[in-house]
């Protein structure tokens, strides 16, 4: 994930989410997962929904 985006998968937005994680998963190992398996895998191994703070705007 670190030499790879979102927007340079084709998908929408800078953050991660399953759809682009599960697009990944397929272009580098080859392997086609369900979103729910890219949920269970990413909480298995301790990632958490994240989304930055918001900051307001001065």
């Amino acid at each position: 994930m670190l030499d790879h985006t979102p927007a340079g998968l084709g998908q929408s937005g800078v953050m991660w989410s399953r759809a682009s994680v599960r697009t990944l998963i397929r272009l580098v190992c080859g392997v086609s997962v369900t979103e729910r398996g890219v949920g269970k895998w990413l909480r298995r191994h301790g990632f958490t929904p994240q989304r930055p703070a918001r900051r307001s705007c001065r």
